[in-house]
């Protein structure tokens, strides 16, 4: 109903039903979703590591991800823009159709998590390597 509502608040006469299906496609505050451009901006803002940035919607971050974010990050906006909305309004699109978007996964801790060495204990075992090789 919320559709409606924004029809009936920028439509003077009622609208065809192409226009009515554009208003109901690219409804995204009723699904949590930023408008393309807030998206952009929040993309170019998004502090590294991007999997850790509290994204407005997950879409946001796959939309970038999709960009590239050394593109978003090196290229001007009038370059980037226009493969950030493409990219953007196709993950909008499945998210109003129901998909669920998973949350990035992180990447596991090594097994094994080595402390170096300070300098001291490396010439002490750069010393015993040598004395072990006759050096």
């Amino acid at each position: 109903m919320a559709v409606a509502d924004e029809i009936v608040g920028k439509e003077t006469f009622l609208p065809s039903l192409a226009k009515f299906k554009e208003y109901c496609d690219h409804a995204y505050s009723l699904f949590g979703l930023p408008d393309v451009h807030s998206a952009y901006v929040e993309a170019c803002r998004a502090t590294t590591p991007k999997k850790d940035y509290n994204w407005s919607h997950l879409a946001v971050y796959y939309a970038g991800l999709a960009t590239d974010w050394f593109f978003i990050s090196s290229a001007v906006e009038s370059a980037v823009l226009p493969v950030f909305k493409r990219n953007y309004e196709m993950i909008c699109d499945r998210v109003i159709k129901g998909e669920e978007l998973d949350a990035p996964i992180h990447k596991a801790l090594p097994a094994d998590v080595s402390v170096p060495l300070d300098k001291k204990a490396n010439l002490a075992a750069l010393k015993k390597l040598r004395e072990s090789m006759d050096l």
